[in-house]
């Protein structure tokens, strides 16, 4: 009888580091399929409707991302256009993207560790501590989390991929897929051109003894390729966008950034220490003068951070591989640290910048401890405080992401967390009345109206411009005709409120943000004073303020007002005119919004609500709303 002794397949062996990194994301991030669109979500996919009208197309998504903005992203824009047209309005398939590509870099961070430290005894174990610290890192939720957050992820994820694939042997199969990797990651977010540098650091750090010109052989065809693709990208960046750098970039603006040495001084040590110590520190927003006041700002604590970075650069110039991946964390940090046009608003930072440093920063940690151990190889204490430091950081990242994380379940929960830790920032009162304005409950509207009269005190009886936009909505939504006293008041004193460009005109996101106010105020006058003459002319100026993908805020208003002056043909020619993009927003909302509009303006008019006559001319136009034949 023969006994067949069956080991443990290599495949397993291989495998389960990657199983236990992914077990740790769905862990941590899993709970984010339940989340619904947060903050700027609703500017991206819910406001603007190019994204789910009609097929793809390269003018839908080879645009800036935001007014007032060079970021040139067709590639992510192209994945939500997808979702989009696949599962519509469903957030549940958006955060399951995000988690999957948040594991998908983890994963790929592993296998570069394994590859930077395979002279080290313990490769694997080192390159999955890594990648653990990097998948756990507080720092990330915001990107993970939050659907609009997949810029960074995406961007990252594909720079890994190029740099595991340029870590084995040039060829010609390698050396196109790292072109496509690194197209496909400056197509995501601007810091993809960041590839060529940081594949060279981690050259240099893997083979820190080879000589230089034997790294330059195997290293020039990746390269070549990148340059390659960088050139694309920037053909394809002025095609989309007008011109292929950021506004104004130049020597002149390069030189005054460098004179400005406090901002990226104390922006670079913000950063150190959230990578380091990011525990009590977690905030979507940042605020500059907040965080002047912050130990990570006291003149011993720059100190400390310049002295950090000269040792990195004498590290570096030595070859030694942690100083060299440390680098790369700066390399990563450089975009945001002051040199290029970046509005940030009244922040020195966002967390998610730190997506794809920390990647690097990892690698550096471990690399340093490696080091050390190698060093001091005889005493104990040492591989012992580092392991003991380790676990304890990992264990309390693990808690504070997993708690952190649950709070971008909503806009209401996300803003009420974060006006508690920071009522005196104006984006985040804005947000936070915005999220209770939206919430249909009774307590929501209470607590609105309560906060409204608490900010009105402390400014003296009167209320912040922000918040009067806000307030000025809420009131016409509840149907008070206080609104339109409001909203008059912010029209006439348009010039005195939006910012304008050197030319006089209007900055993009003044421009939306106005004609918002004026398609409101449209309304207004329709529904409090019945004046069509008046919101005709306002809804005009609102349109000509407006891009294509938020012009169905003021379509719905404007056949309404056709059909209100008697012109039920014309009406019914702007729904089919329109039907693409109202069925692309949402067409019950839109159903009703013109049925409400035709009843309460009846009511001005006529003195009567006119309900049958407002559900006979939807049901007129109705007649249209068959879906295209696909």
């Amino acid at each position: 009888m023969t006994v067949t002794v069956r080991s443990t397949p290599h495949s397993l062996v291989v495998l389960w580091p990657y199983g236990l990194l992914l077990l740790v994301v769905a862990g941590l991030y899993g709970q984010s399929l339940g989340f619904g669109y947060v903050w700027d979500d609703r500017a991206f996919l819910l406001d603007d409707t190019l994204l789910r009208e009609g097929s793809w197309s390269w003018a839908a998504v080879a645009r800036p991302v935001l007014p007032d903005t060079s970021y040139f992203r067709p590639l992510v824009l192209s994945t939500w256009m997808a979702e989009m047209q696949l599962f519509k309005l469903t957030p549940l398939y958006s955060h399951a993207v995000n988690v999957l590509l948040h594991g998908l870099s983890s994963c790929l961070l592993f296998a570069l560790g394994c590859r930077v430290f395979e002279r080290y005894q313990g490769a694997r174990t080192a390159a999955l501590w890594a990648a653990l610290l990097y998948a756990a890192h507080p720092c990330l939720v915001e990107g993970v989390a939050w659907i609009s957050g997949r810029f960074d992820l995406m961007a990252t994820a594909l720079l890994l991929a190029a740099c595991a694939v340029a870590m084995a042997p040039a060829s010609a199969a390698r050396c196109a897929a790292v072109a496509v990797l690194a197209l496909g990651a400056m197509l995501s977010k601007e810091t993809g051109v960041l590839l060529a540098p940081l594949l060279v650091l981690l050259t240099l750090a893997r083979h820190p003894a080879a000589p230089l010109a034997a790294l330059w052989r195997g290293l020039w065809p990746y390269l070549l390729a990148y340059a390659l693709a960088a050139a694309l990208y920037f053909v394809l960046r002025s095609q989309g966008l007008g011109y292929a750098s950021y506004v104004g970039f130049g020597p002149g603006q390069m030189l005054e950034a460098v004179l400005r040495y406090e901002v990226w001084l104390r922006t670079l040590s913000f950063y150190t220490f959230m990578a380091l110590a990011p525990f009590g520190d977690i905030s979507v927003r940042h605020d500059w003068l907040v965080e002047l006041g912050s130990y990570r700002q006291h003149v011993a604590t720059l100190g400390a951070v310049l002295v950090l970075v000269l040792v990195v650069a004498v590290g570096a110039l030595r070859r030694r591989t942690w100083a060299l991946l440390w680098l790369g964390f700066y390399v990563g940090l450089f975009p945001v640290l002051g040199f290029f046009v970046i509005n940030n608003g009244e922040t020195i930072g966002s967390e998610r910048f730190l997506y794809l440093p920390l990647a690097l920063l990892a690698l550096a940690l471990v690399a340093l401890y490696l080091a050390l151990r190698e060093r001091y190889g005889r005493q104990r204490n040492v591989a012992f405080l580092g392991k003991a430091l380790a676990c304890g950081w990992l264990a309390i990242a693990l808690f504070v992401t997993f708690t952190v994380a649950s709070m971008w379940e909503s806009d209401l929960r996300l803003w009420t967390w974060q006006y508690r830790v920071n009522p005196g920032n104006g984006l985040v009162r804005t947000a936070y009345l915005g999220a209770l304005a939206k919430t249909r409950s009774d307590e929501a509207q209470k607590e609105f109206e309560e906060e409204i009269e608490r900010i009105r005190g402390r400014h003296g009886g009167q209320l912040p411009l922000n918040v009067q936009i806000v307030y000025s909505g809420y009131l016409l939504e509840q149907n008070d005709p206080e609104a339109l006293l409001y909203l008059q008041g912010l029209v006439e004193n348009a010039p005195n409120i939006w910012r304008r460009t050197d030319s006089g005109e209007l900055r993009q996101l003044d421009q939306a943000n106005h004609a918002g106010v004026l398609a409101n105020y449209s309304q207004a006058l329709m529904v409090f004073k019945g004046d069509l003459v008046q919101a005709r002319k306002y809804l005009s100026q609102a349109e000509s303020l407006m891009s294509r993908g938020g012009q169905y805020q003021v379509v719905h208003q404007l056949i309404a007002i056709e059909y209100l002056e008697g012109n039920k043909a014309a009406a019914r020619e702007l729904y089919r005119q329109n039907i693409g993009m109202l069925r692309a927003y949402d067409l019950l909302k839109v159903h009703r919004s013109i049925g409400a509009l035709v009843t309460y303006t009846c009511l001005r008019k006529k003195g009567a609500l006119c309900d049958d006559e407002a559900q006979a001319f939807l049901d007129y136009l109705k007649a249209d709303d068959a879906p295209p034949a696909h």
